[in-house]
């Protein structure tokens, strides 16, 4: 799959920026990425669909937020964010914020992605670009969503770093998607995290990360 069109860099990175600003004006915090109780109420997921809406808009896209749709075979689903240009469906993005960046990547998203590239939506095009967008500390935490039931030993385990103990799953469960299904839409996987969005998948042998500056500031 090659490394992240200039597109879809400039989205990223443009998100990146913008959670910038919004901790400049003290609307966005470090805190968000790494704490579970900014979860209650949807507060980060919600606060993140506002970012990603208005990172469309600034790039000149038509955005549709939670746009209901269906493979011609499949149950239907309705992703976070698409992004529009001339009619086309140029980027669909689902994000997963601390409480759900877990199996659910797997048994939602990645599943959504596969048989929609294999049966085709009923009433839009693919999207070019397909993505992921999770949330995982890079650190220890003191605590973190366990909605699997994990034991308690696999439960310390992801305190010790969410990041670490999902990725190689991750990773391993998108790169058994047939190589002819990229060929319809590019699959992505990012991950938010303190350091800031880094590309999970496709692997690529050059870290790649679009990088935030937090400022702290008291809840």
């Amino acid at each position: 799959m090659g490394s992240v069109p200039g597109s879809l860099k400039r989205i990223m990175r443009g998100v990146s920026r913008r959670i910038e600003a919004l901790c400049k004006e003290g609307q966005f915090s470090r805190d968000y990425v790494e704490d579970i109780r900014y979860r209650k109420h949807r507060r980060l997921h919600s606060r993140m669909l506002g970012i990603l809406s208005s990172v469309g808009h600034d790039l000149g896209y038509m955005v549709d937020i939670e746009r209901g749709l269906k493979p011609n075979e499949g149950s239907a689903f309705n992703p976070d964010i698409l992004l529009w240009k001339n009619n086309e469906p140029i980027l669909l993005l689902e994000y997963e914020s601390t409480n759900s960046s877990d199996y659910r990547v797997i048994e939602k998203d990645l599943a959504n992605f596969k048989i929609s590239a294999e049966s085709l939506l009923e009433d839009c095009s693919l999207p070019r670009f397909w993505v992921v967008l999770t949330t995982l500390p890079d650190k220890s935490v003191t605590s973190w969503s366990n909605w699997e039931g994990y034991s308690a030993k696999e439960y310390e385990r992801i305190k010790e770093n969410p990041r670490k103990f999902y990725k190689r799953w991750f990773i391993q469960e998108f790169s058994k998607v047939p190589n002819k299904l990229f060929n319809r839409s590019k699959l992505f996987l990012f991950n938010l995290n303190e350091r800031g969005i880094e590309l999970v998948f496709p692997s690529t042998r050059r870290r790649t990360i679009y990088p935030v500056r937090w400022n702290r500031f008291p809840d």
